[in-house]
């Protein structure tokens, strides 16, 4: 199973001792994957906050959560097509029309496995 990338988590950035005011709350953290440069390193990508979800919601806990929730489920999708777009504009590709074939391939799997 693929790791998740977004994650819901509590944000600490406002919170002074036990008083929250309205911008604590939730944050939607963004963790790229692990990927492998040419040599075959393994290159670590930033991980960050994306988009805080305050207490000006009524249940930023169940808000984000739902948030983290779609984006890694749909998230799979749009890699994928935007790896079929990239593929059919790169100049650079000797087989491009290859190359977008197989990015397209990936791109129904991941449709099929989001809507079954």
């Amino acid at each position: 199973m693929n790791k998740l990338k977004w994650s819901a988590e509590p944000n600490p950035n406002y919170t002074r001792g036990k008083a929250k005011d309205l911008l604590s709350g939730m944050i939607i953290r963004y963790t790229p994957p692990d990927a492998k440069d040419t040599d075959g390193n393994t290159v670590i990508g930033l991980n960050f906050p994306a988009l805080a979800v305050t207490l000006w919601v009524a249940d930023p806990e169940r808000i984000a959560a739902q948030i983290a929730h779609q984006l890694n489920t749909y998230g799979v999708l749009f890699d994928a097509l935007k790896a079929a777009q990239d593929a059919l504009h790169n100049p650079f590709e000797p087989d491009n029309q290859s190359a977008a074939h197989k990015a397209v391939t990936a791109a129904i799997a991941a449709a099929e496995a989001v809507t079954s």
